[in-house]
């Protein structure tokens, strides 16, 4: 996901590197992706986080 103006010089969806980070991320049952050209990744990682956590946590069923 592109947020705002894209970084000269950055590589955002150029293949192969993009559709196989993308094959990856999508291959987990609970995830996001963001910027890989973001100034920081902190603000995505709490986001990403609680919201991921949350909904694990709301999907899980004890056995």
């Amino acid at each position: 996901m592109l947020e705002g103006e894209p970084v000269k010089g950055c590589t955002y969806n150029d293949p192969p590197i993009a559709q196989h980070l993308a094959q990856v991320i999508e291959q987990f049952p609970y995830h996001a992706d963001g910027d890989v050209c973001a100034d920081e990744y902190a603000s995505f990682f709490n986001g990403a986080a609680a919201s991921l956590v949350h909904e694990a946590c709301n999907s899980f069923i004890p056995q």
